[in-house]
């Protein structure tokens, strides 16, 4: 029987029997993917065996095949397609099938026991898979549950995110929206300067409400504050300018042509006309000034009385008073005795 070899590779090649191939002993052995060899290295006589679809004649190729992409344009009818159906041990399936036959045979023979255990076993099995699909059923609706929650929080945490944050400015109410960047103002609080012109009465262009605004911001600066500082000026300059046309002290006690003589220097003041004008006004039961009353405290004279007695204001002669207004008018330092009979030191 003639094997048939196809050297090409194409389909509808022209076939060669064995007795047409050519003897590849005689031949040198072709490169294999391009690579020269160094010479014949089979055995002289022997034919090599001829792989159906490879006589040598040309090398494998192992470039990828040409696919036909007419086949591919092709409308794939869908209707036609089957439907994969139960497997063997699955519900329905032939393994089933056959137990329930086998399980009618053995009660139709005579064996109920044997049924019942079939019936038993394919009960149990049923059991088992509805159990796991209840499960699996509570298990996708736990996973629905969870998915819907984090769906909730991932809304909730952007709704919180996107929702219009509120912060005062100053004293304006501002509100700024996430999703766009942008701000605007939602209360138009009053400023200081604006609160102070209200207070006033005044409104915006009304007449000095910019003078209001302008006392606020420059407080002793302002046009009000400076009217009343020239306004002020002008009381004080004509009081100097009224003062100037009133005679001094200076013109209504002129000095004497004494004091003139002596290069205008006072004359010089001496304990006797320090303390006559105090001791005048002792006499006469004036009060003194706090610096005459200093003097006399520290250059009265201080002489025994007559006779050998102490003299009259001190602690073991004490001066008689009736009224308080002659205590008031002894000089400081004085013992005096009061109408109840307590001395006292003025």
């Amino acid at each position: 029987m003639a094997l048939a070899a196809n050297p090409t590779g194409a389909p509808g090649g022209p076939k060669l029997s064995t007795a047409n191939r050519v003897d590849l002993a005689s031949r040198k052995s072709r490169p294999i993917f391009g690579a020269p060899m160094s010479g014949d290295t089979r055995t002289p006589g022997v034919v090599p065996e001829i792989i159906p679809g490879f006589d040598g004649a040309e090398p494998m190729s192992f470039a990828t095949p040409q696919v036909d992409t007419a086949a591919l344009q092709t409308p794939l009818d869908i209707s036609k397609t089957k439907v994969r159906g139960p497997g063997f041990n699955e519900p329905g399936g032939w393994g089933e099938r056959i137990q329930l036959l086998a399980a009618s045979l053995m009660n139709a023979g005579g064996n109920p026991m044997g049924a019942q255990s079939i019936y038993q076993r394919l009960g149990d099995r049923q059991r088992q898979r509805f159990e796991q699909q209840q499960q699996q059923a509570s298990w996708a609706r736990q996973d629905a549950q969870r998915a819907e929650d984090r769906q909730w929080q991932v809304e909730d945490r952007d709704a919180r995110q996107n929702a219009p944050q509120y912060f005062m400015s100053g004293r304006d109410r501002v509100q700024y929206n996430p999703a766009t960047g942008d701000s605007s103002v939602v209360y138009d609080g009053p400023e200081d300067y604006e609160a102070y012109a209200g207070s006033l009465g005044l409104q915006p262009g009304d007449d000095g409400y910019d003078t209001a605004l302008q006392d606020f911001v420059l407080r002793s600066g302002g046009p009000t504050a400076m009217a009343g500082r020239e306004a002020l000026e002008g009381v004080r300059q004509a009081n100097r300018v009224q003062m100037r046309g009133v005679p001094t002290y200076r013109d209504l006690h002129p000095r004497s042509p004494a004091s003139r003589a002596g290069n205008g220097s006072p004359p010089r003041q001496t304990m006797a006309g320090t303390m006559a004008p105090i001791l005048a006004k002792v006499s006469r039961g004036e009060a003194l000034t706090p610096g005459e009353q200093q003097a006399w405290s520290m250059y009265r004279p201080r002489r025994a009385a007559k006779g050998g007695q102490a003299q009259q204001g001190s602690a073991d002669n004490p001066v008689p008073v009736t009224t308080r207004d002659e205590a008031m008018r002894l000089p400081a330092g004085t013992y005096f005795r009061n109408p109840q009979g307590k001395v006292m030191r003025r």
